[in-house]
């Protein structure tokens, strides 16, 4: 073929970009094939092979005046290239579109299990009606059946959370594994060789400096502390043991006092009470005679504390008679007349005065280290732990489904345990598979923390860390937490010596600090709203003692406050003519003239001066009952609808199931006094909240 064969007149003008399209196509299905993947790509060489031919063709037999003929291909064959670049782009875009809908779509099949076919019956879901608008099957509600439903459990509707959620898929579809947590820590346990318990003398120096500086941090000065023979004093009043003024402030010698017989004897009782969140006056029954023994024996072994705990988990009786709340008589079927049954040592019987809420908040701060008072509603970050984790809603009620066979609550379905959702859908709580209950509690860290909680409320009278939605309390600090750490860790290396423990705990500095000035009878009169508060934020971060008249037993402090005289409204009926004095000083006839009359001169919680002494205060005032606001309420308390909310969830925040009642008659009192709410709820939290 000649040059003149080329460019034949009989060939069209622009067959040749004809074929230069052609084959800028070809490549781009290449490209596409390349991209979005599945069989090889086509030979394409005889395509690419021609066109260079064609190229060095046209090169060859140029017009030498440079006409446009031979300027066309290479103008449209820069013009074709960005229009590849382009749709390559798009379709690269849509590809990548359509995997990640894809890929989203995967994530909530997982999330969201997929219903049964019809006519397929499930035991946690029921039929779904297709006419409700706007919800998909995935979103239906999960009815159970009449009979394993509750009547007293949460309402089934919209319930207005204190953290303003309402999304039912924010709710975890999945537990955290507190079991599998517990068997963790146990692993880790009992692979690694024993550890071997540190010098005491060492742990408490560490206890000592992790004090020192948390107070710094948080900017509170510490009292002085007492003589040495007043320590000896203040822990007889309190624990009835008696321990030399050489002790003091020695952990190796404040142990060897605690084991002598009289002090294990004291101890005992105690330290059951702190175990199950009882008051020690209320261990009266034969289980909680007999427990008491067991754990004296314990101490006085001086190991083995958590294999004591894992006897405690046994079956419960169905036959068993259960003691209502306040007296009674038992409720159950009756083994003979005189009802001859042993007593038995199981956290069954020692949890039967609480309800069902109690029940599990005390079982799970004390096995598991787990904080699961707000979890019956809500989804909480937990703090106080070794790990960051949050608890959940199902955690809870999973956590009921697993124990229930061995403490005192209401028994589990065939299917497991229903429960309402704030949305009002219910849900199944399955027993845990990977719980290896009581046996996982043996060695277990989470019980040694737990444990170590337990002590630290007995002997300080406030919890080592609390909950970051308290009202008062040391959430989440770090300093505090290995203070638990360091106790736990001591635990677990003498072998749940919990008698050591203890010692560590009456040998810090905590037990033998003073009582702010604010706080004794001589400065709570003339105590400023700084002075008071300052003394607050000291006693509540253990760097001061709480006023050395501050009852222990929540009866003794209701009854304290019901006996004490509450703010009058004069005759006039202004709203604003409240005594504006501390509550419990009675030297104003014309604010308590009427209550005095009432009461008689013979009261012995009244104060009466005499002319020319100044007014003392009532014993409620020095027991160390909030004069005025003190506390910062957290933003969720303003989020509850109204008082009677707000008070139920300060008894929540306490671990109760209910408020009691005396608590809410005194309430309802002090605000028809038009007491402040704040202060009220202050009040309410001074008297049921966990102490020692």
């Amino acid at each position: 073929m000649n040059s003149s064969e080329s460019f034949d007149s009989n060939t069209p003008a622009d067959s040749r970009d004809v074929d230069h399209e052609d084959a800028d196509d070809a490549m781009l299905d290449v490209l596409l094939s390349e991209v979005v993947g599945g069989q090889s790509p086509p030979d394409q060489s005889r395509i690419i092979i021609q066109r260079l031919d064609d190229t060095l063709v046209r090169s060859g037999s140029a017009n030498p005046s440079g006409t446009q003929k031979t300027l066309r291909p290479k103008k449209t064959s820069t013009s074709t290239w960005p229009v590849v670049v382009a749709a390559v782009a798009i379709v690269v875009l849509a590809i990548g579109t359509a995997v990640g809908i894809r890929f989203r779509n995967g994530i909530n099949v997982a999330q969201k299990p997929t219903l049964p076919v019809p006519g397929e019956k499930s035991v946690a879901t029921a039929s779904i009606p297709d006419s409700a608008p706007g919800n998909s099957p995935s979103d239906a509600p999960e009815q159970s059946p009449k009979s394993d439903t509750p009547s007293g459990n949460l309402p089934s509707r919209s319930i207005e959370l204190a953290d303003s959620s309402s999304d039912s898929n924010s709710f975890n579809t999945e537990s955290i594994g507190l079991f599998e947590r517990a068997q963790k820590n146990q692993g880790e346990q009992t692979d690694s060789p024993p550890p071997t318990p540190r010098e005491m003398t060492l742990v408490s120096n560490v206890m000592s400096d992790r004090l020192e500086r948390y107070w710094d941090r948080v900017g509170v000065q510490p009292t002085g502390v007492m003589p040495a023979d007043a320590v000896s004093e203040r822990l007889q009043t309190r624990f009835g043991i008696r321990v030399p003024r050489q002790a003091i402030g020695n952990s190796e010698r404040m142990l060897a006092a605690l084991s002598q017989s009289h002090n294990i004897d004291a101890l005992s009782v105690r330290v059951l009470s702190a175990i199950a969140s009882r008051p020690p006056e209320s261990m009266t029954s034969p289980s909680d005679q007999l427990m008491a023994t067991q754990v004296n024996e314990t101490l006085r072994s001086g190991s083995g504390f958590d294999q004591l705990c894992a006897s405690w988990f046994t079956k419960r009786d169905p036959s068993a008679r259960r003691q209502p709340r306040g007296g009674g008589k038992p409720i159950g079927p009756q083994t003979n007349g005189n009802d001859q049954r042993a007593p038995t040592a199981s956290f069954n019987e020692l949890l039967r005065p609480l309800d069902e809420h109690e029940t599990l908040v005390t079982t799970a701060a004390v096995t598991l280290n787990a904080d699961v008072r707000c979890q019956r509603c809500h989804d909480l970050p937990q703090s106080g732990g070794s790990e960051s984790r949050t608890l959940g809603q199902h955690d809870y009620w999973q956590l009921a489904a697993t124990i229930a066979p061995w403490i005192p609550i209401r028994p589990n379905a065939p299917a497991g345990r229903f429960y309402d959702m704030p949305d009002g859908r219910q849900r199944l709580a399955q027993v845990d598979p990977d719980a290896d209950w009581p046996d996982q509690l043996l060695g277990s860290r989470s019980l040694a923390e737990g444990l170590v909680g337990a002590m630290w409320k007995m002997v300080h009278g406030r919890p080592l860390a609390s909950s970051p939605y308290d009202l008062s309390g040391s959430a989440a600090d770090s300093d505090l937490q290995r203070i638990r750490d360091e106790l736990a860790d001591d635990l677990l290396a003498s072998d749940f010596n919990l008698l050591r423990t203890i010692a560590l705990m009456m040998s810090d500095s905590i037990v033998a600090r003073s009582t702010p000035p604010a706080m004794t009878p001589a400065g709570v009169l003339t105590a400023s709203d700084a002075d008071w508060t300052g003394a607050v934020a000291a006693v509540e971060s253990f760097a001061a003692s709480p006023p050395a008249l501050m009852p222990t037993s929540l009866s003794h402090r209701m009854r304290l406050v019901q006996q004490s005289s509450l703010p009058q409204i004069s005759g006039g009926g202004s709203g604003g003519s409240v005594l504006a004095q501390p509550l419990g000083i009675e030297d104003s006839e014309s604010v308590n003239g009427g209550n005095d009359r009432r009461r008689g001169t013979n009261d012995p919680d009244r104060s009466q001066p005499n002319k020319g002494e100044p007014a003392k205060p009532s014993q409620a005032v020095l027991a160390g009952l909030p004069m005025r606001p003190t506390v910062v309420m957290p933003a969720w308390i303003g989020e509850l609808p109204d008082f009677e909310s707000r008070l139920q969830h300060i008894s929540y925040l306490a671990g109760l199931g209910n408020t009691p009642e005396a608590a809410t008659k005194l309430a309802a009192q002090m605000q028809d006094a038009r007491v402040e709410e704040a202060l009220i709820l202050q009040r309410i939290w001074w008297i049921i909240r966990p102490q020692g």
